[in-house]
């Protein structure tokens, strides 16, 4: 029987390799067709950041409406992302003006590629419904 506390990681897992794409201006960041942010940074100390030669995968904090956030740096700087936002803006393109990004199933945490879409407004609140 594993024990879940003390294994480790994947270190082998190498998310451009599976189909993942860079995160544009964040070279230590890719994302993954199945909803998931990876970071090569390391955990270490308190601001301390050191750039590793393995993939891990970056847990998301959960917003007031349920939709799933990261933090990501670069230079010392820390910017904010909605995970669906960051999946589309890498795998589809920037968001057209006047769309919102829409998850198809009504479910703000299923960030995969496959259920999200550049929509309006109003369909966006349509799947809300549904």
């Amino acid at each position: 029987m594993k024990n879940t506390k003390t294994e480790r990681a994947d270190l082998t897992f190498d998310p451009i390799a599976n189909g993942g794409v860079l995160v544009p201006g964040f070279p230590a960041y890719a994302v993954t067709a199945d909803g998931k942010v990876w970071t090569r940074y390391t955990v270490g100390g308190r601001r301390k950041r050191t750039l590793g030669v393995h993939w891990r995968e970056k847990k998301p904090t959960k917003g007031l409406l349920g939709h799933l956030r990261v933090e990501l740096f670069h230079e010392g700087k820390k910017q904010k992302y909605l995970v669906h936002r960051l999946i589309l803006d890498c795998f589809v393109g920037k968001c057209p003006r006047g769309m919102q990004c829409c998850h198809n199933d009504g479910n703000p945490q299923n960030n995969a590629i496959s259920n999200l879409r550049w929509d309006t407004q109003e369909s966006n609140c349509a799947d809300k419904i549904r």
